[in-house]
């Protein structure tokens, strides 16, 4: 998982619910996504892009992680609720995992399933796939301990 910059975000609208649309620097054409502001992008070792980006609303945050192919969502997680204030800290980015704080000292990992799965994780409180019932997934969340577990 690499870092980089290849998407910008043109907002739509804020209310009632925020809306923007990310824009690749070499096309024209975009993709639109309830968020308010793009945080982050990363590359994975397959080619696939992960967006991370928020609400930008401070007591109901939440984190949308896009994952995209060839500039079409392929996954889309959310994670964050009503009265959750948070920000969104990255850790560490390895191969294809992101590890992050959001809402509270709990590390979270964020990883890529080498194949999909139509049957929901069990994913920690807060989070939640978009798109329907039988939608592949992709993406998966953990906990991994605290923050303050790594510094002890």
């Amino acid at each position: 998982m690499e870092k980089i910059k290849i998407y910008r975000s043109i907002k739509l609208q804020e209310a009632p619910e925020p809306e923007i649309e990310l824009v690749h620097l070499d096309e024209k054409t975009g993709i639109k996504i309830n968020a308010a502001q793009l945080l982050a992008q990363y590359q994975l070792n397959n080619g696939d892009i992960v967006l991370v980006c928020d609400e930008d609303c401070p007591y109901e945050e939440q984190l949308h992680f896009v994952l995209l192919r060839q500039n079409k969502i392929i996954d889309h997680l959310v994670y964050g609720g009503i009265y959750t204030p948070g920000i969104y800290k990255e850790i560490s980015h390895e191969s294809d995992t992101l590890r992050f704080t959001f809402a509270s000292d709990d590390v979270l990992t964020l990883a890529l399933r080498t194949t999909p799965s139509r049957w929901g994780d069990k994913l920690p409180p807060g989070a939640r796939h978009q798109g329907g019932w039988f939608q592949e997934h992709y993406l998966t969340l953990k906990i991994q301990g605290t923050a303050s577990d790594k510094t002890q």
